[in-house]
């Protein structure tokens, strides 16, 4: 497929003009099919914990159906790049592939995949730096050749990155397209943290009172917020409350 000149620009400044995680996720779903992508996912993972802290997918409900009702996540190796040091992986759904055991995923699921109309599903993770992060987009294809795909395999890259940038934890979690852990793993520290912020310390008290670096600080808030899925100070505590994960 031939991309417009200025199309990833567009995208950049369209989601860029986005006010919520919500209103992003559904201008990337239009930006990635407006480039021939039939469905995308995003997901992010706690790499120390090995545990998903939440999870988002545009492919139809009946596969989404399928595949948590046969537990496909146990053997998904696009959800397994979370834990290994590649960043990318292409599982091919198509007949040809799945017959000659070249698909690069799970038999199982490849068919199941091809029974759900899609062709080729392409995953690429972002690690956040000094952080036990990582992120993991997937491009859907409904119809897609290897060969075609391997050629511009670059410029497919390079939107999963742009999606990966602006993919934030999602405003709600009771969406049908939402997958989330039921209580975000938080380290003794984190947690030690979040409670002297509810106190109503500053960040300079709190490494007092902790014998620490006010950096050191900031980067557990930090750390606790992204697996809260919250992006600011008060919707971190608040969640933190609704998980009675503080002590006083």
């Amino acid at each position: 497929m031939h991309l417009p000149k200025y199309a990833l620009v567009d995208a950049f400044d369209a989601l860029s003009d986005c006010s919520s995680a919500d209103e992003r996720w559904r201008c990337a779903i239009d930006v990635a099919r407006a480039l021939g992508v039939d469905a995308i996912n995003t997901g992010c993972a706690d790499i120390e914990s090995a545990s998903i802290l939440w999870a988002r997918s545009s492919m139809t409900p009946e596969w989404l159906e399928t595949y948590m009702k046969l537990e496909f996540f146990k053997v998904d190796p696009l959800l397994e790049l979370f834990h290994k040091k590649q960043s990318r992986l292409t599982v091919y759904c198509d007949l040809a592939s799945i017959e000659q055991g070249i698909d690069g995923g799970h038999p199982a699921l490849s068919r199941g995949l091809n029974d759900a109309g899609y062709a080729l599903l392409h995953g690429t993770k972002f690690l956040t730096r000094d952080e036990p992060f990582g992120s993991v987009v997937t491009l859907c294809f409904g119809a897609m050749k290897r060969e075609k795909f391997d050629e511009t395999i670059s410029r497919w890259t390079t939107l999963s990155a742009l999606i990966a940038a602006f993919s934030y934890a999602p405003d709600e979690a009771n969406h049908l397209d939402v997958f989330t852990n039921v209580t975000p793993v938080l380290t003794r520290r984190e947690v030690e943290v979040l409670s002297l912020l509810a106190t109503g310390l500053q960040t300079a008290r709190i490494a007092e009172r902790l014998n620490i670096a006010e950096i050191t600080v900031a980067k557990h808030f930090r750390s606790a917020r992204r697996k809260l899925g919250s992006r600011t100070r008060e919707q971190a505590l608040i969640k933190a409350m609704q998980f009675r994960l503080l002590s006083f």
